[in-house]
């Protein structure tokens, strides 16, 4: 008579405090229930392999006892890195990751890359009417115009006669304009009231009488008439 074969089978002991079976052979068997595989092998799928035969699929990696799982290429989990550049951030995805924009850049096809987006060509600013803007990396500056102040968002008229730092000069006056200043000499001078000199009215046309003479001092004359 044949002897009939005997199938081998991987012996089990269950843990119940931890409602685990335990394998006490090296055989590759199936777990119906929480298994945890002896040294040198893994759980993978249901069932214990040795551990030298666990792949998983791109974007996972193989945890002892679980199986294959997402692998977070963007905290380098499990040796992985990402390819996202300065201007990307990472966002781990199943199985993969995406590589998002910062705010402040757009991608750009032809150079795969995310570029820096001029907020001041393409008017995507808040700047005031009455501020320059400038555009600099992911973000743009305000900056109120000569003569007014602020934060470049809002910005309003500066009053340099009222707060005296006009430059016109001692013999003028300060007239505010928007977002500037006038000088005007006084009356009696001549200049473009940054800088005014007197004007000599003895050796122009006055109203001394023909018997008179006539003494010039700054911004004005006198007449006094002639002794007989």
């Amino acid at each position: 008579k044949k002897k009939k074969s005997r199938t081998r089978r991987a012996a089990f002991e269950y843990n119940q405090a931890r409602n685990m079976f335990y394998m006490t052979s090296r055989s590759s068997i199936e777990c119906n229930r929480g298994c945890q595989c002896q040294d040198g092998f893994a759980l993978h799928e249901g069932n214990c392999i040795p551990v030298d035969s666990c792949t998983c699929e791109t974007g996972y990696h193989h945890v002892t006892d679980v199986g294959c799982v997402n692998t977070d290429e963007c905290s380098n989990e499990a040796g992985s890195t990402n390819s996202c550049s300065p201007t990307q951030y990472c966002v781990d995805t199943d199985g993969s990751y995406e590589c998002p924009c910062l705010d402040g850049y757009y991608l750009n096809a032809t150079v795969g890359d995310c570029l820096d987006i001029d907020e001041c060509s393409l008017n995507l600013h808040n700047c005031s009417a009455l501020a320059a803007c400038n555009n600099i990396d992911a973000s743009f500056e305000c900056s109120c115009n000569a003569g007014f102040e602020g934060d470049g968002t809002n910005c309003t008229d500066i009053d340099e006669c009222g707060e005296e730092i006009d430059k016109c000069h001692e013999s003028a006056n300060c007239v505010n304009t928007y977002g500037s200043y006038n000088c005007l000499c006084f009356e009696g001078f001549f200049g473009d009231g940054f800088n005014c000199s007197d004007v000599n009215e003895c050796e122009i046309k006055n109203s001394c009488h023909y018997y008179a003479s006539c003494e010039n001092f700054p911004g004005n004359y006198s007449c006094s008439c002639l002794e007989e």
